[in-house]
């Protein structure tokens, strides 16, 4: 893949991501997309920050970076040309057995990834292939012999003696209930589980800013009872002093004696 990174101000709106957030949903606040790992493919690949612009980066609050808990947090894009897709969270140990969801990783992908942006993840509707099914219907019908393309039939007669043949869709779908399936959870299953993934992503800022908070009051302890620089060169400059009156005193007590 050789791509160039996104300059200052330039947005990514290339399609990229349409297909991932067929299966994502937008957040409560709007600002990124969450999905879990089934609905990712084989196309996202791990992005550098570079790639990202600043408003990105902001929107995916700093990428790359690691919490105190151990959760990991990279970005990803297109691994066709290299638009910026998102980020991914590879949660800790305690994240992942505690919370409601049992995904070990969690992809916030950007609104701005999808050109135009979605409102709404759309519904996936599987299409028939015509050709496919034009095909297996032409493979049922009775091939015409030399004698009948010469000679075809008045048009007045309506009648035949041959009854029609019928055109059956069994050998069309024949193999169909063959077809393994996933279970397509409902609009209001997959509302519930984005809903708990949402629970879950508010609890796991709310420790992370819990742990922010003690570090910087743990800092702001050690500052307080850490010495000053002068206090330091203050003992410093007492213990000088000492020492050199008590070498003087030697000195002193030895011409004393030698005398």
């Amino acid at each position: 893949m050789t791509t160039m990174a996104p300059q200052a101000g330039e947005e990514s709106n290339t399609g990229c991501g349409t297909t991932i957030h067929t299966g994502a949903m937008p957040t409560r606040d709007k600002r990124v997309w969450l999905a879990s790992g089934e609905v990712v493919t084989r196309a996202v690949v791990l992005l550098p920050p570079e790639y990202f612009t600043e408003r990105q980066q902001v929107r995916l609050d700093a990428i790359p970076r690691i919490s105190e808990c151990g959760c990991m947090t990279v970005g990803v894009g297109c691994g066709i040309c290299g638009n910026a897709l998102g980020s991914l969270t590879t949660r800790c140990e305690q994240h992942f057995t505690s919370g409601s969801l049992k995904y070990p990783t969690v992809y916030n992908f950007l609104p701005d990834s999808v050109s135009p942006p979605l409102p709404l993840a759309p519904r996936i509707k599987r299409v028939e292939r015509a050709s496919e099914i034009l095909a297996a219907a032409a493979s049922e019908l009775p091939c015409p012999t030399e004698a009948a393309i010469r000679s075809p039939a008045p048009a007045s007669s309506s009648a035949s003696t041959t009854p029609r043949r019928r055109l059956s869709f069994t050998a069309i779908f024949a193999d169909w209930d063959n077809v393994p399936r996933l279970p397509s959870p409902t609009p209001s299953e997959r509302r519930a589980e984005y809903e708990a993934m949402q629970d879950q992503i508010d609890s796991e800022e709310a420790y992370e800013e819990q742990q922010r908070q003690a570090a910087i009051a743990r800092l702001t302890n050690a500052q307080k009872e850490a010495p000053t620089t002068q206090e330091v060169l203050r003992k410093k400059m007492t213990r000088a002093v000492g020492v050199y009156a008590h070498l003087k005193r030697r000195k002193d007590g030895m011409s004393d004696f030698e005398r």
